[in-house]
């Protein structure tokens, strides 16, 4: 068979060109656990917990500047404060509890230096991620797959067995470990430094982790690749019917909806330099004559306080956020929000809405809760009354103002709760100031108190009167 010029040149480059040249950064220890997302849900409480890794100016409504106002990383290079993060496993128990599973240390983040001689804009070479820069890999929502690119970039490996790499959570006990994989789009639209999904100004090259990058997004960025390892084989003998026991904090038991997420906090200089200059192919970070490393003691050591007064770790009756498991084929389910155990801490001020929030799902999910709901809401109401006196202050901008309240039980015991729209649909509740999140079923309820529920900018919609018992009122 005949060559053609094209084809003739570009056997003569692949032929020529270098191994890949990689590092390997560890992060040795999670930053914070935590029901936080300032990529999803900016300024306000994620749909699930995260494993959040990276610069210690992480926070919920987090700037490039608060990445460089960074004292420590729990990663170990010392011109990097971006942030990495991933949800979190739990095991499910017979009993209906959740138990946390822990990472084996922190994760190994890779930065690959991959290239095609047919991208666009081959020859301008690899980019380093620009300030600003954030992006999303994977799909929380994904319960099945259908071996697109962007689920074929998520993979699990199990440890210790001669098991392939699968894309969902293997059904067999992984002596070493489960490592879960996340390979992220590096063809870049060279504009936007986020967008609306979080996703598409980024695109994977035609072969998922190397390839061509398409016409639509010409400029290659270095590759990014997540590996977490997790200790699942203290829950060896929990499987039950050859099924695995394991469920994500987005309630994926399957493993499809695992996704990863990245904010740069790099010294872009410092790692475009490393992304020119650092060729070794083995794969060890301290190889690159670039960077410098914190002490392992203070990137061990470094530490966030949780923003959110809610436990995440250990043995829960609910996965955080209340996100109820569900399997292959289900879909996703929806998670109602806890009101019990999402209370911000020191918030002196309403939670953010966002302006590049994922769409609403649907006109019906947006809705103040129904009748049904109230309860969920009265729960609200009880665990305040139970923490701190009831005020009856003047709403926050946003909230329903105090004239139209039209409150009803005693004047001293009225609570407003004000609905914000977040991604996925699921309503977060101020309480007074608190941020709260509502879930499950009241078996508390508080006399005389009167809680308002408002849609943002909109008239009430439903009022809930707790007087040993539970009334709605829908105008």
């Amino acid at each position: 068979m005949r060559l053609t010029t094209t084809s003739a040149l570009v056997a003569a480059l692949l032929a020529i060109a270098p191994a890949d040249a990689f590092w390997r950064l560890p992060c040795r220890a999670p930053l914070l656990y935590e029901r936080t997302d300032p990529i999803v849900n900016p300024g306000t409480t994620s749909a699930h917990s995260h494993t959040i890794m990276g610069g210690n100016g992480f926070s919920n409504d987090m700037t490039y500047a608060d990445t460089q106002a960074s004292t420590c990383s729990s990663c170990t290079v010392t011109k990097d404060f971006s942030n990495y993060w991933v949800p979190n496993l739990y095991y499910k128990g017979q009993d209906g509890s959740f138990t946390s599973v822990e990472q084996i240390g922190g994760a190994l983040i890779y930065y690959l230096q991959r290239a095609d001689p047919l991208d666009p804009e081959y020859d301008q070479g690899l980019l380093a991620f620009p300030e600003g820069f954030r992006m999303l890999a994977g799909d929380p929502m994904l319960r099945s797959f259908s071996n697109t690119l962007e689920q074929r970039a998520i993979n699990f490996a199990c440890l210790g067995t001669d098991t392939k790499e699968t894309n969902e959570i293997p059904n067999i006990n992984c002596p070493n470990g489960l490592r879960a994989q996340v390979f992220f789009p590096s063809c870049w639209d060279g504009k936007n430094l986020d967008s609306p999904d979080h996703k598409s100004h980024m695109a994977y090259p035609n072969r998922v982790d190397n390839g061509v990058c398409p016409q639509s997004h010409p400029k290659r960025f270095i590759s990014l690749f997540y590996e977490v390892v997790w200790d699942t084989p203290k829950f060896a003998d929990k499987f039950v019917n050859g099924k695995h026991p394991f469920v994500f904090s987005n309630g994926d038991e399957t493993g499809y909806g695992y996704h990863g997420d990245f904010v740069n906090g790099w010294d872009v200089p410092t790692l475009q330099k490393a992304v020119t200059e650092c060729t070794n192919l083995s794969g060890v970070v301290k190889d690159c004559h670039v960077f410098q490393f914190f002490d392992d003691a203070k990137v061990d050591t470094c530490k966030i306080q949780p923003t959110i007064s809610e436990k995440v770790q250990g043995t829960l009756a609910a996965l955080p956020g209340c996100n109820t498991p569900s399997g292959e084929g289900a879909g996703a389910v929806a998670s109602k929000e806890c009101a019990a155990n999402a209370a911000a801490v020191g918030s002196g001020s309403t939670v953010k809405s966002s302006s590049i929030a994922a769409p609403v799902a649907s006109a019906s999910a947006s809705k103040v809760p129904t009748p049904s709901s109230a309860a969920a809401v009265v729960g609200a109401a009880a665990l305040v009354s139970s923490q701190a006196p009831v005020s009856n202050k003047t709403p926050v901008s946003n909230e329903v103002p105090a004239a139209n309240q039209n409150n009803v039980g005693s004047p001293d015991a009225v609570q407003t709760f004000t609905v914000y729209p977040v991604a996925e649909a699921k309503p977060t509740v101020v309480v007074n100031n608190v941020a709260k999140n509502q879930c499950g079923s009241a078996t508390d309820t508080v006399a005389e108190a009167t809680v308002t529920v408002t849609q943002m900018g909109q008239a009430p919609a439903t009022k809930v009167v707790v007087d040993d018992s539970v009334k709605v009122i829908t105008h």
